[in-house]
């Protein structure tokens, strides 16, 4: 079977994040995962980074962040802190988040927000994101003019820096319109890719002019969803999952 030469034999699965959030109007619930593999790696992996608008109610009363555009994932999530400088009123949510040693309850969503990206036309309601103290951190994937002038096909894009340099936001597949792209540039092999979403430019790829020591170990992050049925216990959901990733994985020898 033929796979991403991320998934080669010197890769080490090291932790998985299972998150189960009861449907207020079906009778399933969705069962959010995402685990880390480690691997020697070149250069700084760059994941879809954007600069956004963010608000509730009133779009001048917008704050900027960066937005994480992760395929991987189905539902939306946002940071606390972004909640707060929102001053969004958040609703209780019965969830459940299971990791490989513990499972605990998550109980807040943000009802509804909009995105825009900074310079682009097109706004984005987004219904129920999650709320957490924390998302994935993808800080090092934030685009800069200094990071595209370092590549010939990328360096007439510019990116509006802001003044935070955080990822407090995370899009899923519920915003899939999001995701698509008006414009892509390709450079060689070794270069990073440049996507126009529509919420604006981003960069996609290995960027090899940050090299990093090929003996050191790095994180990588495999992401998916699945929907269960809701009468299906935490335990079985989490079993369902390790299933799932030992069969897409089987062919990979891990370490003992």
């Amino acid at each position: 079977m033929s796979h991403s030469t991320l998934l080669h034999r010197d890769t080490k699965f090291s932790d998985v994040r299972y998150e189960n959030r009861k449907s207020v109007n079906t009778s399933e619930q969705a069962l959010v995962a995402s685990g880390t593999c480690e691997q020697s790696v070149d250069g700084t992996k760059l994941h879809k980074v954007v600069p956004v608008k963010v608000w509730t109610t009133d779009p001048a009363n917008y704050v900027l962040t960066y937005c994480f555009l992760d395929e991987g994932s189905e539902a939306s999530v946002c940071t606390k802190a972004l909640a707060r400088r929102l001053g969004a009123k958040l609703a209780n949510s019965k969830m459940r988040m299971c990791t490989n040693n513990a499972i605990t309850n998550v109980n807040l969503v943000l009802p509804e927000m909009h995105i825009q990206g900074v310079n682009e036309p097109d706004v984005f309601p987004i219904k129920e994101t999650l709320v957490q103290k924390t998302i994935i951190d993808v800080n090092s994937s934030i685009p800069s003019k200094r990071l595209a002038e370092a590549y010939p096909h990328l360096r007439d894009l510019t990116f509006p820096e802001l003044p935070d340099g955080r990822v407090e936001l995370l899009i899923g597949q519920n915003v899939q319109n999001a995701f698509r792209f008006s414009e892509w540039r390709y450079g060689d092999s070794n270069a990073p890719f440049g996507y126009h979403t529509a919420p604006g430019w981003a960069l996609w790829g290995i960027d090899h002019c940050q090299q990093k020591d090929s003996e050191n170990i790095h994180s990588v992050r495999i992401n998916f969803l699945r929907v269960l049925e809701l009468h299906e216990p935490a335990a079985k959901s989490c079993e369902n999952v390790l299933r799932i990733l030992s069969q897409e994985f089987h062919d990979i020898d891990l370490p003992q």
